[in-house]
């Protein structure tokens, strides 16, 4: 009993400040503790040996936020790394009893639709004895410079990059034994993102929608200012990448994905909910038939990204990370034509199609209430396929109205409020599934270059969203009788939020071969950003 009684007080500061913000209270300034970030990647170190995979340990404090001011400050870096003891003494001078090894991180620091690459160059480790058994382990730690955030509302974005060592025989000056750890192409361990805001900012308000966690930039309008570094620090120039601060994001790339990817072919039946009444349907013509057999399968594939905009939060939340795991889109194209003969007027001409997207699950950082960080994993999985519905005709100077619609379950674990876990089970999800209604529209063929937009096409991509995604109430949250149903519901669910996304041109491989290579690799679109 009194082992049952010790549990539930360990977890009574997670409730305390689950009760906190249901309260809603609001604070002048915030004025909470540091993050205390703690993060393990898998790296890949050329050795003369050749290329050793090992793991590479961060752990860096952040503050929690820095309102009122644009300077940020991280704690000092503490990197640990193993090396295979046999392959490191190789490279030693006989007879040395001891190595030291100092290094060099590339941080890469990010705001907005800015991204910098940083050398955090002066990290050392203790001499360690070369005789012994297993692996080598370094531990390297040292200062790091400030950084001095843009102007505005926002979050700063740290991640890490390649590390560089030298190895040395005790601790000798002179030249030491280079080798180079990289982390896998395209990726980078996030150390830490710093919600950051401008001397009259009001905290209690929260910043506008922008990136995984609190970027305070909705990708709806123009980018935001870029970021500067702190004297002395070396900044290199280079291509903006797409904005994606508070995940410290890296440029976008080519995906490795290939037509075989296109596989499995999705094959969901259309849902009628979601097909329009036709227009005149005396006259209008569907194929195939009701009871007649489907049209051949015309499988593609691509990639969606961007960004899911919480209007409560006044933040948003990173989908389908790019320098993650991105998840791909596959497609069934036209599996239904609805049209009115040529030489009946008004033309119409619709074409149906169905797809299928599970999305990756992504940890997300707000400030919820607008002062207390609050770190989360979202999930979304879908309910059924996509129904994809494009109306209209560039040859009747018709402009294309495109349509994606469907049902995802949105799912909430591995909860943390100012760092304390707060446990919500494993069945904490919207009660209702989320309805997706992504719209895009094909019009700069038009007299006069129609409405001015980007265009968006199924086969061409381009910009679709969503700005009136209405997030259900939760339910299944909490543990031990705790019910948090109402914490989350009153933080995240109501009407008004949106979906950015960026849809990359899809890959329609061969039905004949599917591993023609002809539209490989698949593009990974930019993020959105704001126009």
């Amino acid at each position: 009993m009194r082992h049952a009684v010790g549990r539930r007080r360990t977890a009574r500061p997670a409730v305390v400040a689950a009760a906190m913000l249901a309260a809603g209270l609001v604070l002048a300034q915030v004025a909470v503790g540091e993050q205390d970030g703690k993060v393990s990647a898998s790296y890949s170190c050329s050795l003369p040996s050749g290329a050793q995979r090992v793991t590479v340990g961060f752990s860096q404090a952040y503050p929690a936020a820095a309102f009122g001011q644009r300077q940020v400050q991280p704690g000092k870096l503490t990197v640990t790394v193993s090396l295979p003891r046999e392959a490191v003494a190789a490279l030693l001078p006989a007879g040395a009893s001891a190595v030291a090894a100092s290094g060099a991180l590339t941080a890469l620091i990010s705001q907005g639709s800015s991204v910098r690459e940083v050398s955090w160059g002066e990290l050392t480790a203790a001499e360690v004895p070369v005789a012994g058994t297993g692996e080598l382990t370094f531990t390297l730690s040292g200062p790091v410079p400030s950084v001095t955030a843009a102007d505005g509302a926002g979050s700063v974005g740290f991640a890490a990059g390649e590390l560089r060592l030298e190895l040395r025989a005790g601790q000798a000056a002179g030249s030491g034994i280079p080798v180079t750890c990289a982390p896998p192409a395209g990726a980078a361990a996030v150390l830490g993102t710093v919600p950051v805001g401008s001397s009259s900012a009001d905290p209690s308000s929260g910043p506008s929608a922008g990136a995984s966690g609190a970027t305070g930039r909705s990708p709806s309008r123009s980018p935001s200012p870029g970021l500067s570094s702190s004297p002395g620090v070396t900044a290199p120039s280079g291509p903006a990448p797409a904005p994606g601060a508070a995940r410290g994001a890296v440029p976008v790339r080519p995906a490795d994905a290939t037509p075989e990817d296109c596989q499995p072919v999705p094959t969901a039946a259309l849902d009628p909910e979601f097909l329009p009444p036709l227009p005149d349907p005396e006259h209008d013509k569907v194929f195939p038939a009701p009871g007649s057999p489907p049209m051949p399968e015309n499988a593609a594939c691509g990639y969606a990204v961007g960004y899911a905009n919480i209007t409560k939060l006044g933040q948003a939340s990173l989908i389908n990370d790019p320098a993650a795991s991105p998840a791909l889109v596959r497609v069934n194209a036209s599996r239904r034509l609805a049209f009115q003969n040529l030489d009946d007027y008004p033309h119409y001409m619709e074409v149906d199609s169905v797809g299928s997207l599970q999305l990756p699950a992504a940890r997300a950082t707000f400030l919820t209430y607008g002062f207390m960080p609050t770190t989360a994993k979202l999930e979304l999985k879908p309910v059924g396929g996509l129904t994809i519905v494009a109306i209209g005709n560039a040859f009747w100077n018709e402009p294309i109205e495109f349509a994606i619609y469907g049902y995802q379950s949105m799912r909430i674990s591995d909860v943390k409020i100012n760092g304390t876990p707060l446990d919500v089970g494993p069945d904490c999800t919207t009660a209702q599934p989320v309805k997706l209604a992504l719209r895009g529209r094909q019009d700069s063929f038009l007299p006069g270059g129609g409405d001015g937009k980007p265009d968006y096409s199924l086969q061409g991509g381009g910009p679709i969203s969503q700005k009136d995604l209405y997030i259900p109430p939760f339910t299944g949250c909490g543990t031990g009788g705790d019910n948090l149903d109402a914490l989350f519901t009153a933080a995240v669910s109501g009407p008004d939020n949106s979906l950015n996304l960026e849809q990359g041109p899809l890959c329609f491989p061969s039905t004949d071969d599917p591993s023609d290579p002809k539209c490989a690799p698949v593009v990974m679109p930019s993020l959105p950003h704001r126009r």
